[in-house]
């Protein structure tokens, strides 16, 4: 049986603080990289959908600023619990799951709105089925 993951644990205490950096907090940091000449470890100071932290992969958007399909079955995934995601895995092909896989380690949470757009869209796919 998997455990869940402590978010309380102090080992994340630094990630949680780039995390909760404000603008200026993060003009600042990329600011200070940019004097010691580690400029890829800040990310920019723009938004928080553009800075890049170390040991994270930022995944693109599809054009046109949709999600990829991977991400958003990735995403009902987490919605859908451990059980259920086993099931729908287990029927995947080798490289659909490998896809999958790597969108589930970059997804950090789903918003209340966002999972409400993700079970009403596997909802309708499921009533055309």
């Amino acid at each position: 049986m998997m455990s869940s993951m402590n978010l309380h644990d102090r080992r994340l205490g630094a990630y949680n603080r780039i995390l909760k950096q404000t603008p200026s907090e993060e003009a600042d940091t990329a600011r200070i990289a940019q004097s010691t000449g580690d400029a890829g470890s800040a990310g920019s100071a723009g938004s928080a959908r553009s800075r890049v932290l170390p040991g994270l992969v930022k995944v693109p958007r599809e054009p046109g600023g949709t999600e990829s399909p991977y991400r958003r079955v990735a995403k009902f995934l987490l919605l859908v619990g451990v059980d259920e995601a086993a099931k729908i895995i287990a029927r995947l092909s080798p490289e659909q799951t490998e896809k999958v896989v790597l969108e589930l380690a970059s997804i950090r949470s789903v918003s209340e709105d966002e999972a409400t757009v993700v079970l009403a869209e596997f909802e309708s796919l499921l009533l055309k089925a």
